[in-house]
C-alpha cells in the first residue's frame, strides 16, 4: 500500500493542488492496470501453494502467470497510449489534456508493478519472505528520491517506474535463485 500510494501523498505536499489532482486522475487510470492482473493472480496462489506443498516444480506456473498478466498489461499500455484522452473522459466525465503524458507514464510504470505482485503472490506461495527486503528498501528509495527529486510531475513519475522495473528485477531475480535451489 505505501508503495502504491505514497507518491500521491508526496505530490499533494510537493506540488500544487491543480497539479496533485491531474497526478490523481492518471494514478486512477494506471491503478486499473495495476490491478488487472489480479485474476490471474487469484489462480495462480493456491495452485503454487498445493504444487509446492507436494513437491512439485511450481516454476512453469509462475512463467505462464506472468505471461498472462503482462498480454493483460500490454493491452492496457497500447490503450492508454492509443486512447488517453478518450479513457480520461470516460472515468472523469471531462478532458484533462495535461493528465495526457501522465497516464502514458502512469500504465507504463503499473505494468511493472503488476508483474511485480504476481511475484509477489508467488514468494508467498511458496512461503518465502527474502523478498520483503528489497520490497521495504526499494519502497524507502522512492520516497527518499521523490522528496529530492521533485521538480515535474514527469519526473516523479519516471522514479516510480524506476523503482518499479528495479523491484520487478530483484523478484524475477529470486524466483529464479530459488528455482535452482
Amino acid at each position: 500500500m505505501v508503495l502504491t500510494n505514497m507518491d500521491l501523498i508526496l505530490v499533494k505536499h510537493f506540488f500544487t493542488d491543480q497539479d496533485a489532482g491531474y497526478y490523481s486522475i492518471a494514478q486512477m487510470v494506471g491503478k486499473i492496470i495495476l490491478f488487472l492482473p489480479h485474476p490471474v493472480v487469484m489462480v495462480m496462489f493456491p495452485k503454487v501453494t498445493i504444487m509446492d506443498a507436494q513437491k512439485k516444480e511450481t516454476f512453469p506456473v509462475l512463467i505462464r502467470s506472468l505471461i498472462m498478466a503482462g498480454s493483460l498489461c500490454v493491452i492496457g499500455v497500447i490503450l492508454c497510449h492509443l486512447f488517453p484522452a478518450l479513457i480520461i473522459q470516460i472515468l472523469t466525465g471531462a478532458a484533462y489534456p495535461e493528465c495526457i503524458p501522465l497516464v502514458k507514464l502512469f500504465s507504463l510504470n503499473m505494468s511493472f508493478l503488476s508483474l511485480t505482485f504476481v511475484l509477489l503472490y508467488y514468494h508467498l506461495a511458496k512461503q518465502k519472505s527474502g523478498f520483503l527486503y528489497s520490497l521495504v528498501f526499494l519502497t524507502l528509495i522512492q520516497i527518499g528520491f521523490i522528496g529530492l527529486l521533485h521538480q515535474t510531475l514527469p519526473q516523479v513519475l519516471l522514479i516510480v517506474g524506476g523503482i518499479s522495473v528495479l523491484l520487478l528485477g530483484m523478484n524475477l531475480y529470486l524466483a529464479y535463485r530459488h528455482e535452482r535451489r
